[in-house]
C-alpha cells in the first residue's frame, strides 16, 4: 500500500509556508481593520460637516423665532437675526408686474412687417427685427429667446378666433415698466394696446397710515424692513381695518432642540474618529482640534455660558435649566456664540478642511496610502501562491518517487517471501 502522495505533499508544503501565509493573513486583516476605521472617520467627519452647514443656514439657525399676523393680509417668517419685539403695519398697495395686451396683430401683418420692435424694461433695451418673422407666435418666441431680453415674457392667447399678444414684465415694481420705443412698427402703431396690470411698487406703513413711516418696495416680499424678519404681502387693507401685527419671540423648545442637534453632531464626530490604534495620529489630532475650539470664547461668549460643558469623559452635555434661563434673558448670546463668520460653527467647519479637502486632505491621502498597500498585498499574495504551487509540485514529485520506491521495495520483499516458501 503506497503513500497518500497528495496529503503528504500538501502537509509538507503548508509547513514550509505557514509563517509567510500567516504573516500575509495578518497584514490583510490589519489593512481591513484600518480601512474600516478610515471609512468610519470619513463618514463621521462628513456627517459632522453637513450638520454644521445645516445649522449655519439662515433658515436652520440656532436661534429660532416665530411671527404672528393677520394671515389673509401677510405671512411672516423670522430667522436667528430677528430680535424680540412687536411691530404694526398697514398694507396700502401690492407690487404688481406690468402687463400689456395687443389686439389686431395677425400673422399676415407680422409677415409683411419690415421694421423693428424696440422696447425697454428698467432702462435695458431690446431690439427685435421683424422682417424675418412670419407669425405672432414667432414674434413671441423671438422676444423670449433674445439674449438681450431685459426681463419681459411674451405670450399669445386666443379669444373668439383672435390672437392677442401679451407682454409681461418678469419682475414686479414700477421700475420694471415695459416701454415701447417711439418709432413703433406699423403693426404695433395700428394695434390696440390695453394695460392689464400697472407696474407698481408695494406700499406699507410702519404704524398707522396717518402718521406711520411709508415703505415702498418693488417686491411683495419684504426682508429688509426688520432685521431677520421676512414679510410676504398677500392682500391690501382698507381704511379702518385693524393693523397687521407682527410679534417676534424666541421659540425656546425649537432652539433648545437645535442646540442639542449641535451637541449630538459634535459628540458623534469625536466618537467616529476614535481609534484603538495608538499610532493613529489623525484620531488624536481631530479630537484635540475639536476640543480646543469648543473650549474657546467667540464674540465674548463661550459654551459654558449657555449651559454646554464637557463631562469627565470629554462628552458635551447640556444643562437644560441653564439654557432655559439664557433663552429667557439673553437669547442673542446664543447667536453671537455659535453663528456668524466668527462663531463656533464656522470655526469648527473650517477646522475640518485639512482632513476633508478633496484635493489634499489627510483622509484622502490616507485612503490613497491604504489603496496602494492593498494593491501591494494582493500582488504579494498572488506571488506567494505561485511559489506555493511550484513547491507543492516539487513535493508531489518527491513523494511520488518515494511512494514508487516503497512500492518497489514491498514488491521485492513479497517476491522473496514467496521464494522462501518454496
Amino acid at each position: 500500500m503506497g503513500l497518500d502522495v497528495a496529503m503528504h505533499a500538501k502537509s509538507t508544503t503548508d509547513g514550509l509556508f505557514i509563517v509567510r501565509k500567516t504573516r500575509q493573513h495578518n497584514l490583510e486583516a490589519q489593512l481591513k481593520k484600518q480601512q474600516a476605521a478610515l471609512d468610519k472617520q470619513k463618514t463621521g467627519l462628513n456627517t459632522f460637516r453637513t450638520a454644521l452647514q445645516d445649522l449655519g443656514k439662515t433658515d436652520e439657525g440656532l436661534l429660532k423665532n416665530t411671527g404672528s399676523s393677520i394671515k389673509e393680509v401677510a405671512s411672516i417668517s423670522a430667522n436667528e437675526k430677528a430680535v424680540k419685539g412687536s411691530y404694526s403695519f398697514f398694507v396700502e398697495q401690492l407690487a404688481t408686474k406690468h402687463q400689456l395686451a395687443y389686439t389686431g396683430i395677425t400673422d399676415d401683418l407680422v409677415k409683411a412687417e419690415q421694421g423693428a420692435l424696440e422696447l425697454t424694461v428698467d432702462g435695458k433695451p431690446l431690439n427685435v427685427e421683424l422682417k424675418s418673422i412670419n407669425t405672432v407666435a414667432d414674434l413671441a418666441s423671438a422676444i423670449n429667446s433674445s439674449k438681450d431680453n431685459p426681463g419681459v415674457t411674451a405670450s399669445v392667447v386666443r379669444s373668439n378666433g383672435q390672437q392677442i399678444l401679451l407682454l409681461t414684465s418678469d419682475k414686479s415694481g414700477k421700475a420694471n415698466q415695459i416701454t415701447l420705443g417711439g418709432n413703433r412698427p406699423a403693426i404695433f402703431a395700428r394695434a390696440n394696446e390695453t394695460t392689464l396690470n400697472n407696474a407698481q411698487d408695494s406700499v406699507i406703513y410702519i404704524g398707522d397710515k396717518s402718521n406711520g413711516l411709508k415703505v415702498e418696495s418693488s417686491s411683495n416680499t419684504l426682508d429688509k424692513v426688520i432685521d431677520g424678519v421676512t414679510i410676504n404681502l398677500i392682500k391690501v387693507q382698507k381704511p379702518g381695518d385693524p393693523l397687521l401685527e407682527v410679534n417676534v419671540e424666541v421659540e425656546q423648545t425649537e432652539t433648545e432642540a437645535q442646540i442639542k442637534k449641535f451637541i449630538d453632531a459634535f459628540n458623534s464626530a469625536k466618537s467616529a474618529v476614535k481609534s484603538n490604534d495608538r499610532s493613529d495620529s489623525l484620531s488624536a489630532a481631530v479630537k484635540q482640534s475639536l476640543n480646543s475650539l469648543a473650549a474657546k470664547s467667540y464674540n465674548g461668549k463661550n459654551l459654558g455660558m449657555i449651559g454646554v460643558s464637557f463631562d469627565r469623559n470629554g462628552v458635551l452635555k447640556l444643562d437644560s435649566k441653564k439654557i432655559t434661563e439664557v433663552l429667557k434673558n439673553s437669547p442673542a448670546s446664543i447667536t453671537e456664540l455659535l453663528s456668524g463668520p466668527n462663531g463656533l460653527i464656522k470655526k469648527l467647519d473650517k477646522a475640518l478642511d485639512p482632513y476633508l479637502s478633496p484635493s489634499d486632505g489627510l483622509l484622502k491621502s490616507r485612503s490613497e496610502m491604504l489603496a496602494m498597500r492593498k494593491t501591494a498585498l494582493e500582488s504579494n499574495k498572488e506571488s506567494l501562491e505561485k511559489i506555493y504551487q511550484r513547491v507543492l509540485k516539487v513535493q508531489t514529485l518527491k513523494y511520488d518517487r518515494l511512494s514508487n520506491l516503497i512500492d518497489n521495495m514491498m514488491n521485492t520483499i513479497n517476491t522473496l517471501d514467496q521464494q522462501a516458501n518454496f
